[in-house]
């Protein structure tokens, strides 16, 4: 007999939405996650590692089949805020260095 689930999804930006995370028990050095959660039963299963989909379908059937650790929540905190897009320093220093490098290239 198959089951059927309704999954809903939402992609979180935690460098913009800080209160998320600390909410939620969540430390920055564990990201990025992927997280399951169950509001009806405040309960909340991470995942950590590879994000291919071989490796995300395991982990949703795992926590589907109730053979995955979860943990208790007290609630969500979240601020509906715009995020700006942010390139981080080592992005900007690699996109500096190759612009550098294409000037260099023009002026030989």
């Amino acid at each position: 007999m198959t089951r059927k689930f309704e999954l809903n999804f939402a992609a979180v930006d935690a460098t913009c939405h800080s209160e998320l995370p600390r909410s939620l028990g969540l430390e920055p050095k564990s990201f990025p996650v992927f997280l399951i959660i169950d509001s009806q039963r405040k309960t909340l299963t991470v995942h950590s590692g590879s994000f291919n989909y071989d490796q995300l379908t395991q982990f949703i059937n795992t926590v589907l089949r109730g053979k995955a650790s979860s943990g208790f929540y007290a609630g969500l905190e979240f601020e509906d805020k715009a995020c700006k897009s942010e390139e981080s320093e080592e992005v900007k220093g690699k996109k500096a260095k190759k612009k550098l490098n294409k000037q260099e290239n023009l002026e030989l």
